[in-house]
């Protein structure tokens, strides 16, 4: 009686060996690509977000006929108050908490409502223009416009940044004009995060 061979269904040792080299080379080629989508999503993410805020802000102000104040905050996840750099930001309502004595004084007070808080997710920075630097808010008037230390109606920017040349334009602009006018754009900022001027 003959015997039979029985064929065997799969792949060698060998025919593995090559398709996972083959499939290593293709990842690594593909990986700063990978890169560049990332921080890209990133960049664009953490300034829709505080977009968001900052117009929510102004609506509100409008809203409830009070000012109502974005501020920087290093903590947004462990407390509310206005506090250090641009880590993290809060929106809340300045309108004392029913003390008129603490109404619009720009200071987060006990009991006024907080809004909303936002978070910037590493590696991504916020730095702010002078017109926002030097109180580290801007403060949004029942008329619905933010105004600068002067008076006049605030001229200032936002800067999302990631210390990269990957991708090419690391920056994004939130730019404020004529006190309410709020746009993003994207710059490239060479692979460095320098602090935005005033527009």
């Amino acid at each position: 009686m003959p015997i039979k061979s029985i064929a065997v269904k799969g792949f060698t040792l060998i025919e593995l060996v090559v398709t996972m080299a083959v499939l290593a080379i293709l990842v690594a080629l593909a990986a700063p690509s990978f890169e560049s989508v990332f921080n890209n999503n990133r960049l664009t993410g953490n300034a829709n977000q505080l977009l968001t805020g900052l117009q929510s802000a102004r609506m509100e102000a409008v809203r409830r006929n009070a000012r109502v104040v974005v501020c920087s905050n290093a903590t947004p996840d462990v407390a509310n108050d206005c506090n250090g750099a641009w880590q993290g930001w809060m929106t809340y309502v300045d309108d004392g908490a029913g003390n008129p004595l603490n109404a619009s004084n720009g200071v987060f007070d006990a009991g006024e409502a907080v809004l909303s808080s936002g978070t910037i997710s590493a590696p991504t920075q916020l730095q702010a223009s002078p017109a926002i630097s030097v109180d580290n808010l801007i403060s949004f008037s029942p008329d619905g416009l933010a105004y600068d230390n002067a008076g006049a109606l605030l001229r200032a920017r936002f800067a999302f940044c990631i210390p990269t040349v990957s991708p090419p334009e690391n920056t994004r602009f939130i730019t404020i004009l004529a006190g309410s006018q709020m746009t993003i754009t994207r710059f490239d900022g060479g692979g460095a995060c320098a602090a935005p001027a005033n527009p």
